[in-house]
């Protein structure tokens, strides 16, 4: 696959995302990985791993990465940091220390970590390898306007020299939004929805990165040098089957 892609330049960048999102890796908690506890039973991010201090759960991960090192050629690796929150005995200082510890052990080996944009605007991480590459996706929320006061999260992230990508939530998702519109019927996670009166799509793809969740604010030429390209991001356990 990665060599089919690679003859079409298509680069294609394995992602296991922790410490967020990590429910698949409940199995390897008799192997010693350990999880926070959950703040609510229906919590989104269903489970999100604890940086102990022996230090099993960054060895277990390592070792998940070291495997897929030998499998994807591809200079980025990407860690994920999706959706991290700060809960029970997973402090912000654990959080990014986690991923720091990931992040180095890539650099170890020769490759950029990319992740999510919460490794900047939550964690900091990403302000600790300057050679990792943020993927701005979705910075409409209050939280970010909050974090980020007047700017966008894209000039924020350039202004410091930061590396992205942009992963347009909108438009950039391969099995979801926009570009899964079938007829009427839009594709949500894993099923298409019976929705009616579903608006016109916005256009996909070819649209201009650097205007990304931008308003009237601009990139500055030496800003747009950051600017990598965008991400087309898709999850395999939440497709349309038709």
């Amino acid at each position: 696959l990665v060599q089919y892609a690679h003859l079409r330049g298509i680069r294609v960048v394995p992602q296991i995302d922790v410490p967020g999102h990590s429910s698949g890796l409940h199995p390897l908690e008799p192997r010693g990985l350990m999880f926070c506890p959950k703040p609510a039973p229906n919590w989104l991010v269903s489970a999100q791993l604890y940086d102990d201090p022996a230090g099993r759960s960054l060895d277990i991960v390592t070792q998940i990465y070291d495997e897929l090192l030998a499998l994807f050629p591809d200079a980025v690796f990407d860690i994920g940091g999706d959706e991290t929150q700060v809960v029970g005995n997973c402090t912000l200082q654990n959080l990014q220390a986690f991923e720091s510890k990931l992040m180095a052990h890539l650099v170890s080996k020769g490759k950029r970590p990319l992740g999510w944009e919460q490794i900047f605007k939550v964690t900091g991480a990403a302000q600790q390898h300057p050679s990792s590459i943020v993927r701005v996706y979705d910075t409409g929320t209050d939280a970010d306007r909050q974090h980020n006061g007047a700017a966008p999260l894209l000039l924020n992230v350039t202004e410091v020299g930061q590396d992205v990508v942009v992963g347009d939530s909108a438009r950039y998702y391969l099995n979801s939004c926009c570009p899964a519109v079938h007829g009427k019927r839009l594709c949500v996670l894993g099923e298409l929805s019976n929705a009616t009166n579903v608006p016109e799509q916005e256009p996909c793809y070819f649209t201009d990165i650097a205007r990304f969740d931008m308003g009237n604010h601009t990139l500055t030429p030496k800003q747009r040098t950051h600017l990598l390209g965008g991400s087309a991001s898709m999850w395999t356990d939440a497709y349309c089957a038709t």
